[in-house]
């Protein structure tokens, strides 16, 4: 996938997760000079016991560039486990 944004413009990620079995989203690279990532609740907390939630990512766009972004959901205890899933986006900044 690729989005496309403006320098100072936000890109909102929205990816399905459950945290009560454990796994999470994280995302490489932690840093960037081209974008900023923020992840924010989704502000809907369910009353129902492993009822699926989403994990947000706020990608705001700094400077003109193009940077690849993976987001993989795992437990992060699970060292040599591949991840239940894998999201990669390339964010262009123009």
């Amino acid at each position: 996938m690729t989005v496309q944004i403006k320098p100072g413009e936000v890109y909102t990620l929205e990816l399905p997760s459950n945290v009560s079995t454990g796994y999470t989203w994280t995302y490489t690279p932690k840093e960037s000079q081209i974008i900023a990532i923020n992840e924010v609740s989704d502000g809907s907390p369910s009353d129902t016991p492993g009822a699926s939630q989403k994990t947000i990512f706020r990608i705001k766009g700094l400077q003109k560039g193009n940077v690849k972004v993976t987001f993989t959901y795992q437990r992060v205890w699970e060292k040599d486990i591949a991840p239940k899933e894998t999201k990669r986006i390339t964010v262009k900044v123009k």
